[in-house]
């Protein structure tokens, strides 16, 4: 485990102790990440994200349908609002299931 990964964990079990300050950050960082976002319209068969590539995108849907398929097979589709891609991005990590 990283020393900035255990520091990281030492500050949130601080903050969850401290609610109010804990939803101030929250809403404060939730700001800036919202301010960095735009609009995209994406077309029937984009490839928004792909197993074993690097990805830099979080995706907020707000409207439509997307399937996750891997290696030519669906596996999974879901339409709506949902958040999406924020794993790999977090983790700098190669995109998965």
């Amino acid at each position: 485990m990283s020393p900035n990964f255990q520091r990281g964990n030492i500050i949130i079990k601080a903050l969850a102790q401290k609610v109010l300050l804990e939803n101030v950050l929250i809403k404060y960082l939730l700001k800036k990440l919202i301010d960095c976002m735009y609009s995209r319209i994406v077309k029937n068969q984009d490839v928004l994200l792909q197993q074993g590539k690097i990805n830099s995108h979080l995706y907020v849907s707000k409207e439509g349908n997307f399937q996750i398929s891997e290696n030519g097979k669906d596996l999974e589709e879901f339409g709506g609002a949902r958040v999406f891609g924020e794993l790999a991005i977090l983790h700098s990590s190669k995109a998965s299931q």
